[in-house]
């Protein structure tokens, strides 16, 4: 019975990739009619779904979204623009899904060209500021108003990553040989300029300041914390870097060069963590690293890879994934590139539990571990023994790592990135067409009546 019940959500799940393929494919040349949901394709889920749309009127495919919270409204930004639908974003009420009343336009009109956007960060007094990056530009949009109030050229050829800290914004712009961490405000796009790597050898390394976090210090200083990976190739040791800049000061206040082991690296790993205001928690590929937020002193790291490279292969093959790492109740959460979850001691860095059962494979840098109510919810793509595939919401128990349910949800699939309104109990996901809200405070009930 069971293999009958598998087979029958693949062929539903089958149906509704096909459905997404043909309406990307078979464009005319008229504007789309306003769809109906088609609930007829709803597959049947114990997920209690509060509300849940097309992303794009004419519900064509599209890569992740990221959600971010605004007063009562839920901004999802398309980080993927899928050629021919422009990078941009959609501003939605939290509880009833209804577009803001100054963004009612096809997501991707913001821009006005073609662009993919590579992040997006919430900036302002009150995170009324959008602030979003590309590979060509920054841009401000104030979403209260619906108006965009700056754009900045950055042309650069790598990434450009960026981290909110209060009113002001921190950007990270690199380009082949120089890094340099900038401040715009938030406001106005003013740029100031802070500390740069630069990089003299003739031989190309892979160099990098990965985007900063900050923090004001006792003394009323503002700090930014970042870290540097640096490598040649697989054939040569990586050594991953941390640096303190006192941005009042305009100094340097500290650079640790050897807290990482020989052959680690962070690619595109995202800002330390503050952790009681008197520690960084650094993560990289192999493992995390707790440092003296004063002196950059190495006080315990937690190592899990004997090398960032599989030399059979020679390319990184077992390594933790770029994805956030969780900070809750002194347990800093962690996510493997094979779909591992792990809890570790944020006093101690011992672990606390894994569970490598899950196999829930994080999509690229966007694995996001949120916890509500003692529940650690993990969406990614997982398979088991019999070759079913898995693209769903997988529940956790946060003291212990045990699994206690996971669901495909209605569309067959629930996408990294997610994220949890704490006040509501709302998780707010998207699909390769849908973005939805789901009540987990129903949902945990519908799951108890199935136990």
């Amino acid at each position: 019975m069971d293999t009958f019940l598998r087979l029958q959500r693949n062929r539903c799940k089958l149906i509704l990739v096909i459905l997404c393929c043909l309406s990307c494919l078979c464009k005319c040349k008229c504007k789309p009619e306003q769809p109906d949901y088609p609930k007829s394709f709803f597959l049947p889920t114990d997920l209690s779904v509060v509300w849940i749309r097309p992303y794009h009127s004419d519900t064509s495919f599209d890569g992740r979204s990221t959600p971010l919270f605004v007063g009562d409204y839920v901004v999802f930004v398309n980080n993927s623009g899928i050629y021919p639908k422009n990078g941009g974003f959609g501003v939605y009420d939290k509880k009833t899904g209804e577009k803001h009343p100054a963004w009612q336009g096809e997501v991707g009109e913001q821009l006005g060209e073609w662009d993919k956007l590579t992040m997006a960060h919430l900036a302002g007094v009150h995170n009324e500021l959008l602030i979003v990056s590309s590979h060509f530009k920054t841009y401000a949009f104030d979403i209260n108003a619906g108006t965009r109030i700056w754009t900045k050229d950055l042309n650069y050829t790598q990434l450009v990553t960026s981290v909110n800290f209060g009113d002001y914004y921190l950007v990270y712009e690199p380009n082949v040989k120089t890094n340099i961490v900038v401040r715009l405000d938030a406001y106005t796009g003013k740029r100031t300029d802070y500390f740069s790597h630069v990089y003299q050898n003739d031989t190309y390394k892979m160099i990098s300041i990965n985007p900063p976090s900050a923090y004001i210090n006792s003394s009323g200083d503002t700090l930014l914390c970042s870290v540097t990976s640096d490598w040649d190739s697989h054939e040569s040791d990586g050594r991953v870097w941390a640096y303190c800049y006192n941005t009042t000061q305009k100094r340097m206040q500290w650079v640790n060069k050897n807290f990482t082991d020989e052959r680690d690296a962070c690619g595109h790993i995202p800002p330390p963590i503050l952790y009681n205001q008197d520690k960084w928690i650094v993560q990289t590929l192999r493992g995390l690293h707790c440092l003296d937020a004063n002196t950059g002193e190495l006080i315990w790291k937690k190592l899990y890879w004997t090398s960032f490279y599989n030399d059979s292969l020679g390319i990184g093959a077992e390594f933790f994934s770029e994805t956030p790492v969780t900070l809750w109740q002194d347990k800093l959460y962690m996510r493997s590139i094979d779909g591992n979850v792990y809890c570790i001691d944020a006093q101690t860095g011992q672990e606390i539990w894994r569970n490598t059962s899950i196999c829930a494979t994080p999509n690229g840098d966007v694995g996001e571990t949120p916890i509500y109510q003692g529940r650690l919810y993990v969406a990614g793509v997982a398979s088991d023994e019999t070759g079913y595939i898995f693209y769903g919401l997988t529940c956790l128990d946060a003291y212990t790592g045990k699994e206690l349910w996971r669901d495909e949800g209605p569309v067959g699939q629930v996408w990294a990135p997610i994220a949890i309104d704490q006040e509501t109990g709302y998780l707010y996901a998207g699909s390769c067409q849908y973005i939805m809200c789901i009540d987990l405070n129903k949902t945990e009930e519908n799951m108890l009546k199935k136990r």
